[in-house]
Order: C-alpha cells, then structure tokens, then sequence
C-alpha cells in the first residue's frame, strides 16, 4: 500500500495517494477521511467541500473539473446532507444516487457526474456498488 499522511494541522485527517491493496487508485484521485463526532460532520463536509478547485466556467473539458464522492451509509444521512448542499450558494452542483430511483435516473446522474456536469455525487454505500467512473 502506497500511503501518504497528509495531516494539514488536523490529526484527524487522512489522505492517500497510490495503490491500496484491493484497487488501484490514480495519482490524481485524492482520497480523504475525516474521523469526527457524528453532530461535526455536516460541518467538517461542507469545509472540505468548499476547498475543492474552483470551476472554470470557460473551459468545457470535463477532466480540467474537480469532482468529489460522497458516499453514506444511509439514504437518510444523505438526503439531509443534500438538502444542506442545495442551502449553500458557493458550491458546485450536486445531485443523489441510491436505490429509490430508477436504472434510468442512475445512469443519467452517473452520465452527468462523468461529463462533470455534476461536481458532487452523493452516494449509498449499496447504489455505489460497481459504479466505473473512468
């Protein structure tokens, strides 16, 4: 396993960059995790999310966006988060995948993730099972 910590002045904060055992991840993917109270992590998420690099709304090339996945353990838990995200006006769009909604609406929220139409995914853990995002 490939790791680096990455603590940036908080003790709880773990990123990695590399191979990990079970998948290949691609040097320019960061993978984050923030350990904290349950009532902090709405907070914490919307800190992180703020510091992803700003939209180019001129450059239409889908790889120059940032792009960030959620994922949750509970539709509930991200259902409250979106509603949270729709609150705030300085972040990219957002929308949800989990299994209340159909095939169709799933491969269309991924199709608009891919093209970098939508910046953040929210995801299950069970809807994110097997998504490819080249």
């Amino acid at each position: 396993t490939d790791q680096g910590n990455n603590n940036n002045n908080n003790n709880n904060t773990k990123q990695e960059r590399g191979s990990m055992d079970l998948a290949k991840i691609p040097k320019q993917v960061t993978q984050t995790l923030h350990v904290c109270a349950t009532h902090k992590k709405p907070k914490k998420l919307m800190i992180t999310l703020r510091k992803i690099r700003p939209h180019n709304n001129n450059d239409n090339n889908p790889r120059n966006k940032s792009l960030c996945l959620v994922f949750f353990g509970r539709i509930k838990t991200l259902q409250y988060v979106s509603k949270l995200l729709q609150k705030e006006r300085d972040l990219p769009s957002q929308q949800q995948l989990h299994s209340h909604l159909s095939q169709t609406e799933r491969e269309q929220i991924l199709q608009n993730f891919r093209s970098g139409k939508t910046r953040i995914l929210l995801a299950t853990d069970l809807a994110a099972r097997g998504v490819h995002i080249p």
